[in-house]
């Protein structure tokens, strides 16, 4: 039966297994998800979910222009009763004003990520008004952000347009969205375009395809050329390394401090790395496909890699009987996954240090766990896929000049993980070699500099006003940065 209410069902029912592991038919699902994409029946199916699926790249663009579409239909409603204000793009103004917008400034991942951004820059040169779309949660990341706005303003429930008018009527001269295509998304007040420049970034990883958002925040990493060239409305605005920002530095330096010993692992029932291989991911599980955990299970049938375990969480818990079914299939005892409850906040870092390395999963990266666990320690073992929530732990892997972990193929995923794993931890192995490089670089490299990104953000977004004042708002162009001093950047039509 097809029709808009069965293609809902549908992708819901494609959802829910995905997110407990139930693979029993995922290939005869997706042939049918893909049908129905090729024929145009995209209703209920989430483009951030699309991401991690098996699509061709014309695939995954149809189902965001589909979901583009019912964007425009409201903004096309709404558009006659917005008066967007007109600057004088003749006057250098004092300040650039930046309209921040987004359902997630709270203890949610990308709240912890932005908390120390619009406390680090430079308020001589930038004002921020911050829009939060979503309910208060109290949190000290909630504060942390109102704290560092100039302006604060809570539209949970406002309608598109009168938001629109509300961050108008600041006048900023650039609107940055930071949802995308997830809960609380509110793209059709980027589209209705009240700031002269508008740019995606973070919540979502492609491109809107809406038009009226000039740029997508990004690095040549997750989306190379040949990427961006396909589907992308977007202009792109490139960093010059890894496009994602993080607050590990400034809020979570005590969960690295000290040892997590042995007997701190046996207290909370855990292995620990110097007594066996201990295989992590702490992604979750709808991010997991069945190509990512074959690839696994591979590196665990290594047979110096018999004791290792696969520590992930139970994320949701109803996925365990389905991955403890594809252990027994793929010839490994169901004993050796262990999967266990998320932990506090207060030490759900630190008790990570417990395990040897992070296994990516190559349908959806890890991003914020990918990021967490390099600030522990565990050296990132990935491959570079097909789009930008397929790349980010490469772009993770070259900020921090650890190119060893980027796996170029699957079989070369597996050798690299048996190689690593099964090396150990005692004084010379290049595991234990690897995870001191990684924890150097924690706070030497550049990836957990946040003071460092907020200077490139500052320059990227001098520029693209530059560029708008230049073209009189007439259309941005790509940009990328180069070097770090100044506002040298430079702008590549």
């Amino acid at each position: 039966v097809r029709g808009p209410d069965h293609d809902a069902a549908f992708f819901s029912l494609v959802h829910l297994l995905g997110r407990i592991c139930d693979w029993r038919d995922y290939e005869g699902q997706f042939v049918r998800v893909r049908e129905r994409i090729d024929q145009g029946q995209t209703g209920g199916l989430g483009p951030i979910f699309a991401l991690a699926y098996p699509l061709t790249a014309e695939q995954m663009c149809a189902v965001a222009g589909a979901r583009a579409h019912g964007v425009m239909a409201t903004v096309n409603a709404a558009r006659p009763l917005l008066f967007p204000w007109e600057p004088d793009f003749g006057a250098r103004p004092d300040k650039i004003s930046v309209a921040v917008l987004s359902a997630d400034f709270n203890s949610r991942p990308v709240g912890q990520l932005v908390q120390s951004v619009f406390k680090l820059i430079d308020k001589t040169r930038f004002e921020i008004f911050c829009f939060m779309s979503e309910g208060h949660d109290n949190s000290q990341v909630l504060v942390n952000i109102a704290n560092s706005c100039d302006e604060w303003f809570w539209v949970k429930g406002v309608a598109h347009l009168e938001v629109a008018q509300m961050v108008n009527n600041e006048r900023p001269n650039i609107l940055l969205e930071l949802n995308g295509y997830t809960d609380g998304s509110r793209i059709e007040v980027g589209a209705l375009r009240p700031a002269p420049v508008t740019v995606q970034y973070l919540g979502f990883p492609y491109t809107l395809n809406v038009p009226g958002i000039d740029y997508v925040l990004t690095d040549r990493i997750v989306t190379p050329p040949e990427h961006h060239a396909h589907c992308f409305l977007e202009k792109v605005a490139f960093m010059p390394s890894t496009y994602m920002v993080n607050d590990h530095r400034q809020s979570q330096l005590h969960q690295i401090q000290g040892d997590f010993s042995v007997q701190n692992a046996r207290n909370r029932s855990l292995p620990h790395h110097q007594e066996i291989p201990v295989l992590a991911n702490f992604n979750h599980l709808q991010k997991l496909g069945p190509r990512t955990f074959d690839l696994w299970t591979q590196i665990m049938s290594h047979p110096a890699l018999r004791d290792s375990k696969l520590w992930m969480l139970k994320f949701p818990g109803e996925a365990e009987p389905h991955l403890k079914r594809e252990m027994h299939n793929k010839g490994v005892a169901e004993d050796r996954l262990l999967l266990t409850d998320k932990f506090a906040s207060a030490e759900h870092l630190s008790v990570k240090r417990a395990a040897s390395i992070l296994l990516d999963t190559l349908e959806y990266n890890a991003h914020v766990s990918g990021l967490d666990a390099l600030w522990v320690g565990l050296p990132l073992l990935t491959l570079a896929g097909s789009n930008m929530a397929r790349r980010c732990g490469a772009s993770f892997l070259r900020t921090s000049k650890i190119p060893e972990l980027l796996a170029r193929t699957e079989e070369e995923y597996v050798a690299i993980g048996q190689r690593l794993a099964s090396a150990g931890m005692h004084k010379g192995s290049k595991l234990r070699e690897l995870r001191e490089r990684v924890e150097k670089q924690r706070l030497e490299g550049e990836l957990f500099d946040t003071f460092r990104w907020v200077k490139h953000l500052e320059r990227l977004l001098g520029v693209m006003w530059e560029v708008a004042a230049a073209s009189e708002g007439q259309g941005p162009m790509n940009i990328a940065l180069s070097g770090y001093q100044g506002w040298a950047a430079q702008a590549h039509s």
